[in-house]
């Protein structure tokens, strides 16, 4: 990816078999987080055996002297080629569903989720922001895909950042044609496990 040495984990279904074809689903961390970190949050393996998706949970590029952080108030970068290559490379070695192409993250991975339902919405099947939202102008789209906004309240503040706020922002972007659920949790920026159990199913 642009010459740089990115890293990612990947869970495959336990049942997986390369006879049929299977969803995908990017699941990105938040700011000064790396994948470990959000790995530790669910058991992503029960989580991908029980749904029968494939799971990637790509990792942000490391800012000096700092964690890891997702760029996402610029449409086309190194975060979405990343996004690219990884689903070419994923592609290549597993049998993947290309219609069933989902987006998930929390925090600056919320807000990642919202760039790419901006800017490769032509190919996702639905995208989940937690605690996200989109920082660039969505255009006009053909593929007017399903989103679940998530997000926890008037308290969902961090890094600077009014999550409530950013939320509305793209409730209101969206929902002039996109099929959109909006879920207020109330519990402030917080990402629980139970979450992905309505995340999944959608």
């Amino acid at each position: 990816s642009l010459d740089l040495d990115r890293e990612f984990e990947l869970v495959v279904p336990e049942g997986y078999d390369p006879g049929q074809s299977w969803p995908l689903v990017f699941n990105f961390h938040g700011l000064g987080e790396d994948v470990d970190d959000y790995i530790a949050v669910a058991d992503y393996q029960a989580l991908a055996d029980e749904y029968g998706f494939i799971i990637v949970l790509p990792q942000g590029i490391q800012e000096d002297g700092g964690g890891f952080s997702w760029e996402i108030a610029v449409p086309e970068n190194k975060d979405v080629v990343f996004f690219d290559d990884l689903l070419t490379c994923i592609g290549s070695s597993f049998n993947l569903d290309d219609t069933r192409i989902h987006v998930t993250g929390m925090s600056n991975g919320g807000l990642m989720t919202g760039l790419l339902t901006a800017v490769r919405g032509d190919i996702l099947a639905s995208t989940a922001p937690m605690s996200g939202g989109i920082l660039v102008s969505v255009p006009e789209q053909e593929n007017l895909l399903p989103v679940l906004v998530i997000w926890g309240g008037p308290e969902d503040l961090a890094f600077d950042q009014n999550f409530d706020t950013l939320a509305d922002n793209m409730i209101s972007a969206l929902e002039a044609g996109h099929f959109l659920i909006a879920c207020d949790h109330g519990l402030g920026h917080e990402l629980q496990a139970s979450f992905f159990d309505f995340i999944f199913p959608f």
